[in-house]
């Protein structure tokens, strides 16, 4: 009998585990509960990954923190487990030490896969002992973790495109070259690139202004069993240029993306504010009482979340919505700006999947020239030009 106490059982169930066996099992839980295990195939093995003892609450996704404070400082470690291997994996490192003669305090964020630091240099705190920006840090320490597939090599390029009369045609590309070339841009110089914090490619434009067509690739990252970095590729193509002029947005806005008052829609309604050190909005949330299963309920309508860079430049915007009310199409979305405040990534969710966009700028301009957007539920390309007002 394999026995596994209910603690153990919650805790594998939590982080994702599949790993499963081929044979009949019974199951004993710490209440003598017996759970029977029926089907072919079940989510228990023989081996059990020893999984170090992590903070309460904080498992994303399948990653979960284990913390150490002691009178030196304060270690922390995000981990998630590489079922493949069947091992804990730390994915992220986050040290924060205190100089024992200048009282000085410095914090090193360090991607452990990447092997790269994400942030060091010196931190400060309020009276209260709460890190000065510490959202911003959290931010650095939790995005973009990677997820691990059990897959030897990168992934071939796929490509889905509308035909004409036919619908959706798809295409597979196991050299970059044959790409390109199928798609006229053969030894042709990437139009523009996108590269992530550790400088991974992950957007790739190959473009005729001219010609007005192009092409390109997006990249996936992810860790095999070994920890050796892969990637999948997402091919896409477009033979037109929509053209008109930049709309300003407005970064700081207070209503639904559909543009609807949130307080007309819900009663006891309520706004909560909080604001930087510099005046600048942190986050904004609407509250209303909803019915909910013929109950009324107070929902978050709208909530937007603001982080900045410790100069005070916009890093990151996270957006979500209502659905019930305000639709479910861009009911959650997120926005990365560069050092000069400039939207230059864009994604959001979708009815039937996911949206991403790419802002390309001139040099130093405030306004993008082009923007790439790119639907991966629904195969649909679009490569916008901005006229310049006169």
């Amino acid at each position: 009998m394999l026995l596994l106490s209910g603690v153990c059982i919650g805790m594998f169930l939590s982080l994702g585990i599949s790993v499963w066996r081929d044979k009949t099992e019974t199951v004993q839980m710490e209440s003598d509960t017996l759970l029977n295990a029926e089907t072919e195939r079940k989510r228990f093995a023989e081996e059990p990954v020893s999984i170090p003892w992590y903070q309460e609450e904080s498992e994303r996704e399948g990653a979960f923190l284990v913390s150490d404070v002691g009178e030196s400082g304060e270690t922390k470690a995000i981990c998630r487990i590489n079922e493949g291997s069947r091992s804990v994996v730390e994915l992220r490192r986050w040290t924060l030490r205190k100089d024992a003669r200048t009282g000085e305090e410095s914090l090193c964020i360090r991607d452990c896969l990447e092997q790269q630091d994400i942030y060091f240099g010196k931190v400060k705190r309020y009276e209260t002992g709460a890190l000065i920006n510490e959202k911003y840090y959290q931010y650095l320490f939790w995005d973009g973790l990677k997820i691990f597939r059990s897959q030897e090599n990168d992934g071939p390029i796929r490509i889905q495109k509308e035909v004409q009369g036919t619908g959706l045609a798809e295409a597979e590309y196991e050299d970059k070259k044959d790409f390109l070339a199928d798609h006229g841009f053969a030894q042709t110089e990437p139009f523009y690139e996108y590269y992530d914090r550790f400088h991974n490619l992950i957007m790739e434009l190959y473009f005729d202004p001219q010609a007005g067509r192009g092409c390109g690739i997006c990249y996936h990252y992810f860790y095999n069993d070994n920890l050796d970095k892969r990637a999948s590729r997402e091919g896409f193509v477009f033979d037109e240029v929509k053209s008109g002029l930049w709309e300003q947005q407005d970064t700081f806005s207070e209503l639904p993306v559909p543009g609807k008052d949130a307080s007309a829609y819900a009663s006891g309604y309520r706004e909560i504010c909080e604001y930087t050190d510099d005046g600048c909005l942190s986050s904004f949330e609407a509250k209303g009482m909803m019915m909910c299963e013929h109950e009324p309920v107070e929902v978050s309508l709208l909530s937007v979340d603001y982080i900045y860079r410790n100069d005070g430049t916009l890093c990151h915007k996270q957006y979500r919505h209502w659905p019930m009310t305000f639709g479910t199409t861009g009911q959650t979305q997120s926005g990365d700006y560069d050092e000069q405040g400039r939207l230059v990534f864009w994604y959001g969710y979708i009815t039937h999947g996911a949206m991403e966009k790419y802002y390309i700028y001139e040099e130093s301009s405030m306004e993008p020239e082009y923007c790439l957007s790119l639907d991966w539920g629904g195969a649909y390309v679009e490569m916008a030009a901005f006229d310049r007002e006169p």
